[in-house]
C-alpha cells in the first residue's frame, strides 16, 4: 500500500493543477487558480519527500510528477498570465506567446527525467520556482501596464517568458530543497559490508567538501575502529588542515590560508565548537591516517592512494601521494593498479559534468572521486575485486558491466 502514497501525492499536485485552469477560465476567478497552483507546489514537494522517506521511488512515479508538473506549473500559470492580459485588454494574437511557457516547462521535465546529474541539486531553473514567479508577476500586471502602456507590458511578458525558458532549460546551478539522507550513511547500508569476507578503504577528503565535516570524520572513525578491514587514508584536504592547525592552532584564525579558502573554514568552525578533548580526539585520528595501502588480489598488486603517483620518479613524495593530477592520468603505464580519488571524475579528460560515475581506465588507474560536492555529484565505492575478477575472465568492459562494479550515493 505504501508504494501508492507518492503517487496520489502527485496525483493531489495534478487535480490542484488542473482546476486552476478551470477556475480561471470558466470561473474566472484567478485569485483561487493562483492558490491552487501554490497547493500544487505543495504537494510536488511533498510527494519526492515522502517517496525518498518509504524508499518507493520508482520510473512510473518520476513520469507521473512530470506530466503533473506540465499542467500544475505550465499550463495553468500560463493561463493565468494570458486570462490576466486579457482582462487587462491587451488582446493580441502576441499574448499567446505566453503558452510557451508550456514547452519550455515539458522540456525541462524531459531533460530532468533523464540527467543523472539532477539527483540532489538542479541544474536550470525548476519548474515549479518559475510558475511561483509569474503568479507575483501577474498579480503585478495591472502596475506593469500602468507605467509602460499595453504594448509595454506585453513585450515585457514576452521577454521575461523567453528569459525564464531558456533559465529552466540552461545548465545553472540551483539550489534543491530536496531532504536526503546524508549520503555517507546511505551508501554505507547499501553496500553492506562484511568485515569477514570484505576489505574497505576510504581515498581521504573527509573535510571541507559538505557542511559536516566533523560528522563525516567522525562516522570514518567510527568504522576504523570497529571494524578490522576498513582503513581510511589521508588525502590533501586533511593534510592542509593538520599544516593548519600545526602553524596556527584551533584558536588562530588567518583568513588567507589555502585550508581557509578551500572550504577549512567550515571545518575549522564546527572543530571550534567541540569540547577540546572530542576536538583532540579526531585530529590524532586524522593524524594517524597513512597515505596510501597496498594489497594483494588474485596475484595482482593493488595501490590504494588519495591522489596518485609521480610516474618519473621511483621514491615516492607525500606531495605527489596527495595532489598529483594530470601527471599521473597522463603518463602512468605501470603494472600496479592504482585506485585513486582527488581528482572529479567530471574534469578527468575535459570538464563534463555529467560523468559523474567512477573511471576504468586503460593505464590500470581507477578513479573514485564522483564529485559529490559538484552539482549532480555522488559518493562511490568501487567493487574492485569484482571488477578485477570481470577482467580476469576477459569480459567485455561495457557500461554495464562496468556499473556492476560499484555502488553510489542518492
Amino acid at each position: 500500500m505504501k508504494k501508492h502514497i507518492p503517487n496520489l501525492l502527485t496525483c493531489g499536485n495534478l487535480l490542484a493543477g488542473s482546476l486552476a485552469v478551470v477556475f480561471t477560465l470558466y470561473h474566472h476567478r484567478p485569485d483561487i487558480a493562483m492558490a491552487l497552483i501554490v497547493l500544487a507546489a505543495v504537494f510536488d514537494f511533498f510527494d519526492g519527500l515522502v517517496a525518498r522517506a518509504l524508499g518507493v521511488s520508482s520510473p512510473i512515479g518520476k513520469d507521473l510528477d512530470s506530466l503533473a508538473d506540465v499542467v500544475s506549473f505550465g499550463l495553468a500559470p500560463a493561463t493565468l498570465v494570458w486570462y490576466t492580459l486579457q482582462g487587462l485588454g491587451i488582446t493580441s494574437v502576441w499574448s499567446y506567446g505566453v503558452f510557451l511557457l508550456v514547452a519550455f516547462a515539458a522540456l525541462r521535465l524531459a531533460k530532468f527525467n533523464n540527467d543523472t546529474r539532477q539527483s540532489t541539486s538542479f541544474l536550470g531553473l525548476p519548474v515549479p520556482s518559475n510558475a511561483l514567479f509569474f503568479l507575483g508577476y501577474t498579480s503585478s500586471l495591472s502596475m506593469v501596464v500602468f507605467l509602460l502602456g499595453s504594448v509595454g507590458a506585453l513585450v515585457v511578458t514576452l521577454v521575461l517568458t523567453l528569459l525564464f525558458g531558456s533559465l529552466m532549460l540552461g545548465e545553472l546551478p540551483m539550489f534543491s530543497f530536496k531532504l536526503t539522507k546524508a549520503p555517507l550513511r546511505a551508501l554505507w547500508k547499501q553496500i553492506a559490508f562484511d568485515d569477514k569476507e570484505d576489505m574497505l578503504i576510504f581515498l581521504g577528503d573527509y573535510v571541507d567538501r559538505g557542511d559536516a565535516p566533523v560528522e563525516v570524520l567522525r562516522f570514518v572513525r567510527a568504522q576504523v575502529e570497529r571494524y578490522e578491514n576498513v582503513h581510511a587514508l589521508c588525502g590533501n584536504h586533511e593534510a592542509m588542515m593538520l599544516g593548519y592547525l600545526r602553524t596556527h592552532g584551533l584558536d588562530d584564525f588567518d583568513p588567507m590560508d589555502l585550508w581557509l579558502m578551500n572550504g577549512g573554514d567550515v571545518t575549522l568552525d564546527q572543530l571550534m565548537e567541540l569540547s577540546a578533548e572530542d576536538a583532540e580526539g579526531l585530529i590524532a585520528f586524522v593524524k594517524a591516517c597513512p597515505l596510501y595501502d597496498r594489497i594483494r588480489y588474485g596475484g595482482q598488486p593493488i595501490l590504494f592512494v588519495h591522489a596518485g603517483i609521480n610516474p618519473r620518479q621511483t621514491k615516492q613524495k607525500a606531495r605527489d601521494l596527495l595532489w598529483i593530477r594530470e601527471d599521473f592520468y597522463d603518463n602512468y603505464r605501470g603494472t600496479e593498479l592504482v585506485v585513486v580519488g582527488h581528482t572529479p571524475t567530471q574534469s578527468i579528460g575535459g570538464r563534463d559534468m555529467s560523468r559523474n560515475v567512477p573511471l576504468f581506465l586503460k593505464n590500470n588507474i581507477i578513479a573514485c572521486d564522483t564529485g559529490s560536492f559538484l552539482p549532480g555529484g555522488r559518493i562511490s565505492c568501487v567493487d574492485v575485486a569484482r571488477y578485477l575478477d570481470l577482467r580476469a575472465e576477459g569480459r567485455e568492459m561495457t557500461a554495464e558491466a562496468l556499473a556492476s562494479c560499484y555502488e553510489q550515493s542518492g
